[in-house]
C-alpha cells in the first residue's frame, strides 16, 4: 500500500511539474494596425553584453506567447515594443498575461494580468524610466544636457513611487540597489556626455570622481545596470601614447579587474570590454604582444573567451594606404544606386562612415558641419557621409531633420559588410581619406573633433 501512494505521488508530482513546464510565460494580444518590432530582450547571464532579442510573433488575430524553453531563467526582462521600452517580470510554470494597445502619441498602453502581474508592472515602469535612448542628444531638438540631468532626476523619482508595488516581495532589495546602479551609469554617461561637448575632460569634474566609487563594480547589478562597464572605462589613470596605441590604458584595466574583480560573470565580461575596446578601437599592432600576455593572464580561467579573441590577436594587419577604396553600390536619398568610385573620383573625399544609432557618431556630426562650412571655399575637397543603417527610415529622418549640406550615401546590406570587412572597420565612427585616384591615403584620418583637422586637410590638397 505504501508503494503505491508513494507510486501515486511521484506521478502526481511529475504531471504537475510537466504542466508548470509546458506552461507559457508569456501570453497575450497586441493590436498593431501595423509592423511594429515587438520582443523580448533576455540576458542569460544578467550581462547586457549576452543579450539576446527573443521576437514574439503575433498570429493574425494579434495572439502571441513565449516558452519556457525560449527563456529559462526567471528575472525581469526589457519588453521592446517598436523604439520604446517597457518590462516583465517571467518565471518558469506562471503565465504573465499581456494586452497591448498603440497610443496616439508612439506609446503603447501595456496592460498585465496573471501571475507576476504586479512585479511586472515595477520592472515596466523601472525599465521605461531608464531606457539609455530617452537621454541621447543624437537628434537636434534643443534638448540641453542639463534638461536631459533634470528628466533622470524626475524619472528616478518615479521608480521611487513605483516602488509600492511590490513592498512585500523579496526582490526589492535587489530592485532598490539596481535602480541606483542605473540611475547612477546613466548620470555618469550624461557627464561623459558633457564633456565631449564641451571638450573638457570628464575626470575634471568633482561629481563624476565621486560616482566612480559611488557604487560596486563587483555584483551583478553592477552589470546589469552597465555601472560595471562605464567604470572600468573611466577608473584608469593611465593616458594612452596616442590614439591608435590603446595598450597602455589596456593593460591598467587588466591589472584592476585582476585586482579588483572576483565575481566571475563580472570579470570575464569586463575583461571582454578590455580585450573588444583594444582590437576594434586600437590600431591593431601597438603594445599588442603586452597586452595579449595581460589579458590572457587575467582571462586564464575563461579560456572560451581567449579564444574567442584568439582570431583578433593572430590577424595580419592589413594596410589599406595607396590602394584602391573599395567601390561597393551606395544608395542616394532619392533612391537611385551608384558605384561608390563614381562619387570620389577626381577630388580629395573626406569620408565620414556613421550611423544614426551610434552616439559617437551623432556627436561628431556638428563638427562635421562646422568643417564644410569653413572649408566650402576649399575646391579641391568633397566631403561624403556613408550611413550603415540598417534602418533607411530612420537615416532619410534623421537627414531630414538635420539638413546636411554635404553628400549623403546608404551604404548597408551586403555592400556594408564588404565595404567594412575590407577596411577592417570593427568599429564607427570612422573616417577615412581618398585622394582623387580613388586610392586610400589615410585608412583612419583624425575625426571632425579633432585637434588641427582642417589643417591636416590642407596639407593633403596642397600636394
Amino acid at each position: 500500500m505504501k508503494t503505491f501512494i508513494k507510486t501515486a505521488w511521484l506521478v502526481a508530482l511529475a504531471l504537475t511539474l510537466d504542466a508548470c513546464s509546458g506552461r507559457p510565460l508569456l501570453q497575450g494580444v497586441a493590436h498593431f494596425e501595423e509592423y511594429t518590432d515587438f520582443a523580448v530582450n533576455y540576458t542569460p547571464d544578467d550581462c547586457i553584453l549576452t543579450a539576446q532579442i527573443l521576437d514574439l510573433e503575433c498570429d493574425q488575430d494579434g495572439r502571441f506567447a513565449l516558452s519556457a524553453e525560449q527563456a529559462p531563467k526567471p528575472g525581469s526582462y526589457e519588453l521592446l515594443i517598436g523604439n520604446k521600452v517597457y518590462g516583465v517580470y517571467l518565471e518558469k510554470g506562471k503565465t504573465l498575461e499581456l494586452e497591448v494597445t498603440p497610443l496616439a502619441d508612439g506609446t503603447f498602453d501595456v496592460q498585465f494580468a496573471g501571475e507576476n502581474a504586479g512585479l511586472s508592472r515595477f520592472v515596466s515602469v523601472l525599465y521605461a524610466a531608464y531606457d539609455i535612448m530617452e537621454y541621447g542628444s543624437m537628434e537636434p531638438d534643443g534638448t540641453t544636457n542639463d534638461q536631459y540631468l533634470a528628466k533622470l532626476d524626475g524619472n528616478r523619482n518615479r521608480v521611487e513611487e513605483a516602488f509600492s508595488l511590490i513592498a512585500d516581495s523579496p526582490l526589492r532589495a535587489h530592485y532598490e540597489k539596481l535602480s541606483e546602479y542605473t540611475y547612477t551609469a546613466l548620470k555618469m554617461r550624461l557627464l561623459l556626455d558633457r564633456a565631449y561637448e564641451n571638450d573638457e575632460d570628464v575626470k575634471t569634474y568633482p561629481e563624476f570622481r565621486e560616482l566612480l566609487q559611488a557604487c560596486n563594480p563587483d555584483c551583478p547589478e553592477g552589470l546589469q545596470s552597465a555601472y560595471s562597464f562605464i567604470w572600468l572605462s573611466n577608473v584608469s589613470e593611465v593616458e594612452d601614447a596616442s590614439e591608435g596605441d590603446l595598450s597602455a590604458s589596456a593593460i591598467d584595466q587588466l591589472r584592476i579587474i585582476r585586482e579588483q574583480i572576483s565575481q566571475p560573470t563580472a570579470r570575464k565580461m569586463l575583461c571582454y570590454l578590455a580585450a573588444n575596446t583594444f582590437f576594434a578601437y586600437g590600431d591593431g599592432e601597438s603594445g599588442k604582444e603586452e597586452f595579449w600576455k595581460a589579458f590572457c593572464e587575467t582571462a586564464s580561467d575563461f579560456p572560451d573567451l581567449i579564444g574567442a579573441f584568439q582570431p583578433e590577436y593572430e590577424k595580419e594587419i592589413v594596410h589599406m594606404e595607396n590602394k584602391p577604396l573599395p567601390n561597393v553600390p551606395v544608395v542616394h536619398p532619392d533612391g537611385s544606386s551608384v558605384e561608390l568610385a563614381r562619387v570620389v573620383a577626381g577630388k580629395l573625399t573626406y569620408i565620414d562612415i556613421w550611423a544614426t544609432w551610434c552616439g559617437p557618431c551623432c556627436r561628431e556630426i556638428p563638427y562635421l558641419e562646422k568643417l564644410v562650412e569653413e572649408m566650402k571655399s576649399e575646391e579641391g575637397i568633397r566631403f561624403v557621409s556613408l550611413s550603415v543603417d540598417e534602418d533607411e527610415a530612420a537615416w532619410q529622418a534623421k537627414l531630414a531633420a538635420d539638413k546636411p549640406q554635404w553628400e549623403q550615401y546608404l551604404l548597408n546590406g551586403q555592400a556594408g559588410s564588404e565595404f567594412s570587412a575590407a577596411l577592417d572597420i570593427r568599429g564607427i565612427p570612422r573616417f577615412i581619406l581618398v585622394g582623387a585616384d580613388g586610392n586610400i591615403l589615410v585608412p583612419d584620418a583624425p575625426r571632425p573633433s579633432s585637434d588641427g583637422i582642417k589643417e591636416f586637410l590642407l596639407q593633403y590638397i596642397d600636394r
